[in-house]
């Protein structure tokens, strides 16, 4: 769940809860984004994702709780300037860690699907990274 991009002024008195109703629909518009599972420990995806988050160009890191496997922050789109929040869970699952993002646009209603590609371009990289032993 967001906890800082709720303190973030132009989020002031939005509701940044999934909305439950919009499951259905992104799933069969994005097939692909679904949790990731790395066979791999809790704390040592957790370090990963933190490692690789904060190479990614236009993202900023704005909450880290290593307790409770979650990292947070904003990503600026290069063209438009946008800036869209994300948060990153990490949770175990038999033994392997079970990756979860969400990214939720600050501007608009639609996104042209940039929050769908962020996710999955990201576990892609992730997943690779992992393999890569980086």
């Amino acid at each position: 769940a967001f906890v800082t991009a709720l303190q973030a002024a132009p989020n002031t008195g939005r509701d940044m809860s999934f909305p439950e109703k919009n499951g259905p629909i992104i799933h069969e518009a994005y097939p692909n984004v679904r949790p990731l599972i790395l066979d791999e420990p809790l704390e040592q995806a957790f370090q990963r994702i933190g490692t690789l988050a904060r190479t990614q160009p236009g993202w900023k890191i704005t909450r880290r709780d290593a307790k409770a496997h979650t990292l947070e922050g904003e990503a600026t789109t290069s063209f438009f300037r946008f800036v869209d929040d994300f948060v990153i869970h990490a949770s175990e699952q038999e033994g392997k860690a079970m990756i979860n993002m969400r990214s939720k646009s600050r501007d608009g209603l639609v996104d042209a699907g940039a929050n769908a590609k962020r996710i999955q371009r990201f576990f892609e990289q992730l997943a690779k990274f992992k393999a890569t032993g980086g």
